[in-house]
């Protein structure tokens, strides 16, 4: 039976996980329902093996650096953004676990599949060359809600103890993706502030 058939409510996480490596948008969908209960000791290397293989560039949707990425191409990737955020969460609630250990070091040997991911789900180039532009409109609901897929995981990666990701923060395509979620607007205002402004403390 080809990995991408298995049932995906009845699979074991064994079963899960190499449809998760080909893109299989429902089970990535079952695979972050089961977050974090799933996310033991006999799991978890596997679990965020098969997400960094999901939003490798080299998977099937077929970006280049400079193509443009529709929504369609970028739902297996933001299930997986959004299961890796979990695991960031947990593992913030959970420091100092031999757990906790492995996930940022994995998160930390993998940035540059998320990265290019992030990149193309705001309309940047995939590259470190890219060029922000200063007026992104996020032009569909389902822009936005990748817009807040990615600006969910990069705050949760903010959040990991002993500043893990400083050199993270100093990547040039890093400093474009925090351009990009600042100067981005929907419906010509900022998406994520409850005030409707930047600057605010209730921002």
């Amino acid at each position: 039976m080809p990995p991408s058939t298995v049932d995906p409510p009845s699979a074991s996480i064994p079963e899960l996980l190499p449809c998760v490596r080909e893109d299989s948008l429902p089970h990535l969908r079952e695979l972050g329902a089961r977050h974090p209960r799933n996310f033991t000791p006999s799991n978890a290397a596997g679990i965020l093996e098969a997400l960094f293989a999901s939003l490798a560039t080299s998977t099937g949707s077929g970006l280049g650096p400079n193509t443009r990425a529709t929504a369609e191409q970028l739902a297996a990737p933001m299930e997986a953004f959004s299961s890796l955020t979990k695991v960031t969460r947990w593992s913030i609630a959970n420091p100092s676990t031999r757990l906790s250990i492995l996930a940022v070091r994995m998160l930390s040997n993998s940035q540059g599949n998320y990265i290019f991911r992030a990149l193309r789900a705001l309309g940047l180039k995939g590259s470190a060359t890219s060029d922000t532009n200063p007026t992104l409109q996020l032009v569909s609901r389902k822009h936005l809600e990748m817009f807040g897929i990615v600006a969910a995981f990069f705050h949760a990666l903010s959040q990991l103890p002993n500043n893990s990701f400083q050199e993270l923060a100093s990547r040039e395509e890093v400093i474009d993706i925090a351009l990009a979620l600042w100067v981005s607007t929907y419906d010509g205002h900022p998406p994520i502030y409850p005030s409707g402004g930047r600057g605010r403390e209730d921002a």
